[in-house]
């Protein structure tokens, strides 16, 4: 599938190149930069909360650092096409305390992680010097997750972790702008999208089921993305 991505991108771009005069910015082909930013995503976890009997303070909203690279950025008089990978971390935390009088304060911890690789293209235009306008980005996701109980009540503690059963694919498509700080080397991407995630059965080491639902997620919803783009312009 990414191969069939990177095939159809250089076709396009070698089509385009035949018609149109090309201005390299921010690199031609090759590795163009590197980036860094911040997520914020939310996901559907309405199933999950209602097994967790949680009425408020529920998971959904998650938050991470993405790492990742522009493989190359094609830049033409009108418009630019992008290729790009990256890596997510995405996780939520709650925490609950509870007095049991002669047994004592129990604390709970209940963890959700939901990381993933990604590659896709973007396509744009440019409004200025300054500003550039991603008209659609898309691509696939690839996810590993996670779900970890911690338990500790001063004398005992206790911990059981859930994994998917395997690498789960999505998607996600959106939105967004650059801003070049300093152009074709430094510039200020902010993303918005809208991600399917496809995440299958989650299931401890010991073989214990953390349902009995075929997927522990299986929808979409909306986030954003702020990341910092360092160029290689050549």
């Amino acid at each position: 599938m990414k191969q069939t991505l990177l095939v159809s991108t250089i076709l396009i771009i070698g089509l385009f190149g035949t018609l149109k005069a090309q201005t390299c910015g921010f690199g031609c082909l090759g590795l163009s930069g590197a980036y860094a930013g911040y997520t914020y995503q939310s996901v559907n976890l309405d199933d999950f909360n209602k097994e967790l009997l949680l009425e408020s303070n529920k998971f959904g909203s998650f938050k991470g650092f993405r790492v990742g690279a522009n493989l190359f950025r094609a830049q033409f008089d009108d418009f630019f096409v992008s290729l790009k990978g990256f890596y997510q971390i995405l996780e939520e935390e709650k925490s609950f305390s509870n007095d049991f009088g002669i047994i004592g304060q129990i604390n709970s911890d209940y963890i959700v992680t939901i990381n993933y690789f990604g590659a896709g293209l973007d396509f744009g235009i440019p409004f200025s010097d300054l500003i550039d306008f991603k008209i659609i980005e898309a691509g696939l996701t690839f996810f590993d997750a996670s779900y970890t109980q911690k338990v500790n009540s001063g004398l005992l503690s206790d911990e059981l972790k859930f994994t998917n059963s395997g690498t789960d694919m999505g998607y996600y498509i959106g939105t967004g702008f650059i801003f070049n700080i300093v152009k074709n080397y430094v510039s200020l991407e902010g993303s918005f999208f809208y991600s399917h995630v496809k995440i299958s059965k989650m299931v401890a080491d010991d073989g214990t089921k953390l349902s009995e639902k075929s997927d522990f997620v299986n929808n979409g919803d909306i986030g954003f993305t702020l990341q910092i783009n360092l160029g290689i312009p050549f």
